[in-house]
């Protein structure tokens, strides 16, 4: 019977082959990455017990800002977040760890009250939490059966008035329309949901205008009510000087911001003081008065009589 023999593998020209490793030298090999991950665990652990027990881990205070008319108190409530607490809880893990935020917490805020527009809570390190809140004002009246919703300028229904109760000065009433059903903290439904929108523009834009202004006029606070009872003017009175009240009649909103300015310019340079009771047409240029005879007829009497009273 003939022997084979295997020919050794060839190895490439100029290479050596390693030496084999000894039995001592594997065991060491396996024992340096067993400890290299054990020591990896350790710093792991480590880490974890810092950030539990380090003091700058846990809300030494909740800090509320933005808020006017709501109580700092009763939002921090409403967050379901405390003094005390880990930072970490209310997190939503993982993604709160690289935001900060407790969008739970947000929720919350937004839904115990209907003046809340936005909320914005974020870990404040070291050791807080930071609540940011941003308010929705009051910006209209609308007539419901014997009382008043509350508005503000996106439509938002904020709150209700009693029978009877007196209307804050400071925010004018949308004339010609009501409702008949309204929801808190959701969009007002109207019987002309148009004109409303119309309104809410309007006042937004005269908002914007008192703001923006150089003549250091403020009409919102003087103007008693909005209508747009066609689609393409919209009509606010404001009062004048010994309790006058002048009609402003605007085309589309796209002139608002203009026609605005001017009355704010006129305004401060005294020039409407003695127009009287009527209508102050700014469609178009030139701007034209109409005078409510009337009003000037209501009041002659009334003087006429007040004479002949005192009269012997």
């Amino acid at each position: 019977m003939r022997n084979s023999i295997r020919p050794k593998p060839s190895q490439p020209s100029g290479s050596v082959a390693p030496p084999p490793a000894k039995p001592g030298e594997r065991r060491l090999s396996r024992h340096f990455r067993g400890g290299k991950t054990l020591l990896i665990l350790v710093a792991v652990l480590l880490l974890v017990l810092v950030v539990v027990a380090a003091p700058a881990f846990y809300a030494r205070q909740i800090t509320v800002t933005g808020q006017s008319r709501l109580d700092a108190t009763a939002v921090t409530q409403a967050s379901g977040l405390y003094q005390g607490q880990h930072l970490l809880r209310g997190l939503q893990l993982p993604w709160g760890l690289f935001t900060g935020r407790y969008k739970t917490a947000e929720q919350k805020i937004l839904a115990s009250s209907p003046y809340v527009k936005t909320a914005r809570v974020r870990v404040s390190f070291p050791a807080g939490i930071s609540i940011v809140i941003t308010e929705r004002q009051p910006a209209a009246y609308l007539k419901l059966e014997d009382s008043f919703v509350v508005l503000d300028e996106d439509g938002i229904v904020l709150g209700f008035t009693e029978a009877g109760e007196t209307l804050d000065e400071a925010v004018p009433y949308i004339a010609g329309t009501s409702t008949s059903v309204a929801v808190l903290g959701q969009s007002i439904v109207s019987q002309s949901p148009a004109a409303v929108s119309r309104a809410l523009t309007l006042i937004k834009a005269i908002q914007s205008s008192d703001r923006s202004n150089s003549y250091g006029v403020t009409l919102l606070g003087s103007i008693t009510q909005v209508s747009s009872p066609e689609a393409d003017n919209t009509y606010f009175s404001f009062r004048l000087q010994e309790d006058n009240i002048l009609t402003v009649k605007l085309a589309e909103a796209t002139t608002y911001a203009d026609a605005l300015n001017w009355l704010s310019y006129a305004i401060a340079q005294n020039k409407l003081q003695n127009l009287g009771q009527g209508v102050l047409d700014l469609t178009a240029e030139p701007y034209v008065f109409t005078k409510d005879e009337s009003a000037a007829s209501t009041t002659a009497e009334s003087a006429a009589g007040t004479t002949a009273a005192a009269t012997p």
